[in-house]
């Protein structure tokens, strides 16, 4: 295995120590573990946690602002009103998967 950089192992060292002390904590829906519901800012509509996309880089682990309905419905207004550069933002993703594909 190659070793890695100062810095690097560093970092590394601190993201692993972070996500432990993350994990440690209560989540959702245990006692004590915060909130089990939030109002999307989308529909106004108070809905439990597992209407919300997850997202890891959060304290909750769930997306601040809007549902699943919500975001889908935004998501494809976005597309309707430029398909064009929907269309773009498609290939450079797709393009930057497969460059990754073939590095790994």
């Amino acid at each position: 295995m190659p070793t890695l950089a100062p810095d690097l192992a560093a970092r590394v060292a601190a993201r692993i120590a972070y996500r432990k002390r993350r994990a440690a904590l209560p989540g959702p829906g245990t006692p004590g573990g915060g909130p089990t519901s939030r109002v999307c800012l989308g529909c106004r509509a108070e809905l439990p946690l597992e209407q919300f996309k997850r997202n890891a880089s959060k304290p909750h682990g769930y997306d601040y602002y809007r549902c699943k309905a919500c975001h889908r419905r935004a998501m494809a207004d976005t597309r309707r009103q430029d398909p064009d550069a929907h269309r773009q933002r498609s290939r450079e993703a797709m393009r930057r998967h497969r460059a990754h594909e073939r590095r790994g």
